[in-house]
């Protein structure tokens, strides 16, 4: 077993990591019925759906684990960004189209690797004294199309964020197993009324 999955696996356990797949899965079916109440802007609408959904259901899988989270702004200070805090590790949580692909460089990010991975990047995968203390910053990546997950990892990005370190491909969980799951009725209705004031700003 390689360094990066053991200091991962001591902060995100099998728990932490279905429960995350489980809400970017509900993020995803969620998104897609909701876009459809925007008509012809559905397809503008739902990647704003999904993405409120996954930060709104993550911040409750964080409560629900007992695990640290915090919401900071971007640099435009018009949108915050969950950040989920276990063991040392910080992760933060992105749609990616395709395999391979990492998100674009913001601001938050860099802080967040360049604070963080510097130390991982230094020969730590050929060290063998593991430190469980060791942390750094690691990505939820999501992709998908419409309702549909296909693919979730947890992969750590170089302090530049140009290339991987390290990439761990999570188990998918079924769509019945996640429709199961309810999500309240008040969240939802502010989830859509933020879409629809930011498609309005786009018209």
């Amino acid at each position: 077993m390689s360094n990066y999955r053991t200091v991962l696996m001591n902060a995100f356990d099998l728990n932490h990591r279905s429960s995350m797949t489980r809400s970017i899965s509900q993020a995803y079916l969620m998104s897609a019925e909701r876009s459809r109440e925007f008509g012809v802007f559905y397809r503008e609408a739902q990647p704003y759906l999904r993405w409120f959904y996954c930060e709104a259901l993550l911040e409750k899988t964080a409560i629900n684990l007992g695990l640290d989270f915090h919401a900071a702004p971007n640099a435009a200070r018009n949108c915050r960004h969950l950040s989920i805090k276990s063991n040392n590790w910080t992760l933060t949580a992105h749609h990616v189209s395709g395999p391979g692909q990492l998100p674009r460089k913001a601001r938050y990010r860099a802080a967040y690797a360049q604070s963080m991975n510097y130390d991982l990047f230094e020969g730590f995968e050929d060290n063998d004294n593991v430190l469980p203390s060791i942390g750094g910053h690691v990505y939820l990546l999501h992709d998908g199309v419409g309702a549909s997950l296909e693919a979730i990892s947890l992969t750590i990005p170089t302090p530049d964020l140009r290339a991987v370190l390290y990439a761990e491909p999570l188990e998918l969980v079924s769509s019945f197993e996640v429709e199961e799951e309810t999500i309240e009725d008040e969240l939802d209705e502010k989830i859509a009324l933020r879409v629809d004031e930011l498609l309005r700003k786009q018209k």
